[in-house]
Parts: structure tokens; sequence; C-alpha cells
């Protein structure tokens, strides 16, 4: 590792610790700044990546099977069947990336998934999502919601920061897409704790149940998760910083958040 890597790594990790000190905590981020999933938060969630290319700190999935798997479980209340880990608990949860995505416009049915722990019941999921409509409607980013899905904006081949952000026990879904967003009620129609719960760990570049749910494919960059619904303001930071997932805790970042990304545009 060479010296502006390693003074990249040492503001990454000293930004996060300012902003987990203001109550903005984000538990897992993949920066992808060398190979490998490395969480450079410090918190060991290091994911292993299966048949994805890297290229100058991103990576490409091809849509056929590549992925990186995750070794935490992104559902709402802890899941005494989940065989992996079992203490997983976020009710308030939000994850995002960059991405640039590659896909087919004339395809009649559309299901790229860039994040989910989805075991077939509409959990935690967030991607591009069509479903049987004219191709000449454009797809969308879209979420899971737990009991549907919440389809917002128009997807191109150019890079975009999206997001998903979930607040489970207040009933809200929020989808995030390059500044802006859109929220859904959710509305359960049984018990609360059990909907959007999955025995699945979450998975980066498709579904973990991967069935009738396609792979992703196209360039993938930033992958972070926080324990907060975080609001409007707090993504377009992150949105803003380019390519930094920190929320923001203030001015007192300023100078050190515009060094950061100064830094990585070189």
């Amino acid at each position: 590792m060479n010296f502006k890597n390693v003074l990249i790594t040492t503001l990454v990790l000293s930004v996060f610790l300012i902003a987990t000190n203001a109550n903005a905590e984000v538990f897992a981020y993949y920066n992808f700044d060398e190979e490998g999933a490395v969480d450079v938060t410090g918190n060991g969630h290091d994911g292993v990546v299966t048949g994805a290319a890297w290229s100058n700190g991103k990576y490409y999935f091809d849509g056929e099977d590549d992925f990186i798997g995750l070794g935490f479980n992104i559902s709402p209340y802890k899941q005494p069947i989940n065989p992996f880990n079992p203490e997983d608990n976020y009710p308030q949860l939000t994850m995002g990336a960059w991405v640039k995505p590659e896909y087919d416009p004339s395809e009649r049915s559309v299901n790229y998934t860039l994040i989910s722990n989805n075991d077939g019941g509409l959990d935690r999921s967030l991607g591009i999502f069509r479903v049987n409509i004219d191709v000449s409607e454009p797809s969308k980013y879209a979420a899971y919601t737990g009991k549907s899905i919440l389809r917002g904006f128009d997807v191109t081949e150019e890079w975009a920061f999206i997001a998903v952000a979930y607040n489970h026990d207040a009933g809200f879904c929020k989808l995030f897409v390059n500044g802006q967003s859109i929220t859904d009620t959710i509305e359960y129609n049984y018990d609360k704790h059990s909907i959007l719960n999955s025995h699945y760990n979450a998975n980066i570049g498709r579904s973990p149940r991967a069935t009738g749910e396609k792979y992703f494919k196209g360039w993938v960059d930033d992958v972070f998760f926080s324990d907060e619904f975080l609001s409007d303001g707090a993504l377009i930071d992150i949105m803003n910083i380019q390519h930094a997932p920190i929320p923001s805790a203030g001015l007192i970042l300023f100078s050190g958040i515009t060094f950061f990304a100064w830094l990585r545009r070189k």
C-alpha cells in the first residue's frame, strides 16, 4: 500500500470516528480502493468476492454469477432461526452505493439486485426493477419495502448514487437517488416483527435467494451500511463527498472531508 492509500485510509477511519461520536453510525463500508471486500470501518465485516472483477478502485459484476457475500444479516429483528449470526438487529437501516449499471432496455421484466438479503418475502433489497410493463417505459431504481416494490427514478447507464433507508418500527421506507427521494408508508398486514426478516446474510450484486431475481450487471463502488434511518441531508452529504460515505457530523468535518474528497479524485 503506497503513502497516498495509507493517508486516505487514515482519513477515512478518523472521519468515521468523529461521525460515530456525533451519533451517525456507519457499521460497514467497502471503498474497494484495494482488491478485496475489506470493511474499512474496522468492524470486521469483510466480504468474500465471487467472480466480480476489480479494476481501479471499483468492482465490475457481469450479471451472470458475480457477487460479494457479506457476513451479517440486515433483518430488522434478531432471528433465532438464523444459523449465521443470530444477534443481527437493524430496525433502522440505510444502505447504498455508487453504481454504473449495464442492462438491456428491451427486456420486459427486469430485476437486477444490487444489495439484498431477500429470502422470498420482499425482504430488504435495492436495485433495478421493471416487471411486465411496456418496454418504452424506462426501468426504475427501486427497493423492496416488505409489502411491495417502491419504484422511483429512471435508470441510465451513467454513474448514480442510490440508497434505501428503512425505519421498521415507524413503518417507513425511503428510496434516494442522486439527491432526490420518495417515501413509502409500510402498512403491515401481520406481525411487523416477522415481516422483512430473512435467514440469509446480505449480498452485494445479487439476491441470496437467486431465484427469479437477476444478478446486477455493471460497476459498483463505495457500498455502505448504517444502522440509522439517514436523513436526505446526510445522504446528500455522502453523495457530494464523492465516494466517502460518512454521514455529516457538522462543520468541524468540512476541511478534512474536502481534503479527503480531493485526494480520492487524484
